[in-house]
């Protein structure tokens, strides 16, 4: 990988973390054992290690809906300007037009044709994309439904059964009473809720 499409991945997930890029971890160490990881949510403690291990997953922007063109091309224009870098004008709408197509995922800087990102499967962040839709609606609970004190069990291992004892590792993910820490997405794929009757 050059030193510039370092800086171009770099950059890109820096942008895109506080909206839950999600990524392909290449030789990630686990408890001693080296593995690849599919799918994991980027976290700020991931930007410590080795920038190529990281592919995000994208989405072109060939794949952006009627729906979202209009959402995009309706971002509110402005006259007022900010002065960045060098004295430049910069318009505003476009900075939002940015944070947009970073919050939506979308492949703006061209990191899937150099080989830095994969195509999101569909469906991916359509989560994200719902709550980003509603959070502005305090009638709309977007809150995770798993709480501390929470038990879950394994869908493969049954025996396996994890307390959930903090919500506040990295956002959304769960330390549990074994030591593991889960991402929603993990405990909603490979757990289940033991409901207490």
């Amino acid at each position: 990988m050059t030193r510039e499409d370092r800086q171009l991945l770099f950059t890109d997930l820096c942008a895109r973390l506080p909206y839950g890029v999600k990524v392909e971890v290449k030789n990630y160490r686990c408890n001693g054992e080296v593995r690849n990881v599919e799918i994991e949510t980027l976290n700020v403690e991931h930007l410590t290690s080795p920038i190529e291990r990281y592919r995000p997953y994208l989405r072109s922007m060939s794949s952006m809906t009627e729906k979202e063109i209009i959402e995009f091309n309706n971002i509110p224009s402005t006259k007022n300007y900010t002065i960045i870098e060098n004295d430049l004008p910069w318009d505003v709408a476009h900075y939002k037009q940015i944070e947009w197509l970073n919050k939506n995922m979308f492949d703006f800087r061209g990191l899937i044709p150099k080989g830095l990102a994969e195509i999101a499967p569909e469906g991916m962040y359509e989560l994200n994309h719902l709550s980003s839709q509603n959070e502005s609606d305090p009638a709309i609970d977007n809150t995770p439904k798993i709480t501390v004190g929470c038990k879950i069990r394994s869908k493969t291992r049954p025996v396996e059964i994890l307390s959930i004892i903090s919500d506040d590792c990295h956002g959304d993910e769960f330390e549990c009473s074994n030591g593991s820490v889960l991402s929603l997405k993990q405990i909603e794929k490979y757990y289940e809720l033991i409901r207490e009757e």
